[in-house]
C-alpha cells in the first residue's frame, strides 16, 4: 500500500501573447521571436502527491491527453528526478480547464508547475537559473511559467525580461474546439522576419493601463497561416469584430487557434461573453494576472 507523505495543490495559469513577432530563423531550425507573454486568470489545477512507489504516474481525466512522458508535465517530473539523482514516487493529477493545443500554453504551464512543486516537495534547492535550463530542455514556452506574470520574451523563449504592470486588461477567449500544432504553424508560415519596432510602446501602453493603445500595437505573425488553413476561424474572427460591444482588437494567441478579443473594460467584456457564448466551443472572459 502506498503511503502519501506530501501533497501540493497548485494553480497552473494559461497565457496569452499580446505580441508574437517572428524575426528570424537560427541555423538549428529554431525561430527567433519577440513576444509579450502575460498570464491570465484561466488555470488548470495540478496536484502532486509524493508516495513510496518510485514511479511517476499521471491522471488528466481526459482520454485524449497522454499520461506518459508524451505529457510534458510527466517529462518535467522525470527531468527533475534526474537532477535529484532518484526517480521520485509521485502522482500528478491535472484538472484541465485550459483548452489543449490552443495557443494558451496549458501544457507548458503544467510542466513548469511540476518543476517548481517538486523542487519544493523534494527540497532540492535548485535555483531558478537551473530550473530554467531544465524547462528550456522541455519546451521553449516553459521557462516563462517559472517566473512573474508578464515578461518580454526573446530568443527562442529563453531570454525573459519581467514587465511590471498592474493593469488587468479584459478579454474574451474563444476556442473553436480543435487544436493547432505549433510545429505545423511555424513550418507552414511564410515569415517576412519583419522587425518588431513596437516593444517600448506596447509595454508603455500595458503599464499605463491603456487598452486602446495596447490594441493598436498587438501583432501575431502566426495568425495568417492559421486563419488561411482554417476558414471557419477567420469567419469567427469577423463575427467577433462585428459584435456589440465591438472589441478593440481580435487576435489569435500564440499558435492558435484560440482568438482573444480585447475590450475597453470589464463591463464590455462581460457583455461580449454573453453575446458570444454560442459562437464557439469554449467562450470565457478572462483578465491578466498582475501579481
Amino acid at each position: 500500500m502506498m503511503v502519501m507523505t506530501n501533497i501540493k495543490i497548485c494553480k497552473s495559469f494559461a497565457k496569452v501573447n499580446l505580441a508574437l513577432a517572428i524575426v528570424g530563423r537560427r541555423k538549428d531550425g529554431y525561430h527567433e521571436l519577440k513576444s509579450l507573454f502575460s498570464k491570465i486568470d484561466l488555470f488548470d489545477t495540478v496536484t502532486l502527491a509524493l508516495n513510496d512507489s518510485g514511479k511517476i504516474t499521471c491522471d488528466c481525466g481526459d482520454a485524449d491527453i497522454p499520461t506518459d512522458n508524451r505529457n510534458i508535465a510527466v517529462l518535467a517530473a522525470e527531468k527533475i528526478g534526474g537532477e535529484a539523482g532518484v526517480v521520485p514516487g509521485v502522482h500528478i493529477k491535472i484538472e484541465k480547464r485550459i483548452p489543449v493545443s490552443a495557443g494558451l500554453g496549458g501544457g507548458s504551464s503544467n510542466a513548469a508547475t511540476v518543476l517548481l512543486a517538486l523542487n519544493d516537495l523534494l527540497e532540492l534547492g535548485l535555483s531558478i537559473s537551473k530550473l530554467t535550463e531544465i524547462a528550456l530542455s522541455i519546451g521553449a514556452d516553459v521557462p516563462f511559467f517559472l517566473g512573474p506574470p508578464c515578461s518580454w520574451v526573446e530568443g527562442i523563449g529563453e531570454v525573459l525580461t519581467p514587465v511590471l504592470s498592474e493593469s488587468p486588461l479584459y478579454m474574451v477567449l474563444l476556442n473553436p474546439g480543435f487544436g493547432v500544432s505549433a510545429a505545423s504553424a511555424y513550418k507552414g508560415s511564410d515569415f517576412s522576419f519583419e522587425p518588431f519596432m513596437g516593444k517600448d510602446e506596447l509595454i508603455s501602453a500595458l503599464v499605463s493601463g491603456d487598452p486602446e493603445k495596447t490594441a493598436g500595437i498587438m501583432r501575431n505573425d502566426l495568425e495568417p497561416w492559421v486563419l488561411n488553413r482554417h476558414p471557419d476561424l477567420a469567419t469567427l474572427a469577423r463575427k467577433i469584430e462585428k459584435g456589440k460591444p465591438a472589441p478593440l482588437k481580435v487576435m489569435m494567441s500564440g499558435s492558435g487557434p484560440t482568438l482573444m478579443a480585447l475590450y475597453r473594460n470589464r463591463e464590455e467584456a462581460l457583455a461580449a461573453e454573453i453575446e458570444l457564448k454560442r459562437a464557439a466551443t469554449f467562450v470565457k472572459m478572462v483578465k491578466r494576472v498582475t501579481s
